[in-house]
């Protein structure tokens, strides 16, 4: 999943190991950019700033 490495990977509890965990964050946005609210490039974007 693209989200994955834009938003995940920055986040300090990831660990590759276990990377099908799901957050909710992470399920929130996805639902976010899956109804079209968000795109990915806005997530992207928004990631460079955290």
């Amino acid at each position: 999943m693209e989200l994955v490495s834009i938003v995940c990977r920055r986040c300090e509890f990831f660990r590759e190991d276990d990377i099908e965990l799901e957050c909710a964050a992470l399920k929130v946005l996805a639902k976010l950019e899956k109804s079209g609210k968000v795109s990915i490039d806005d997530i992207r974007e928004a990631a460079k700033e955290v």
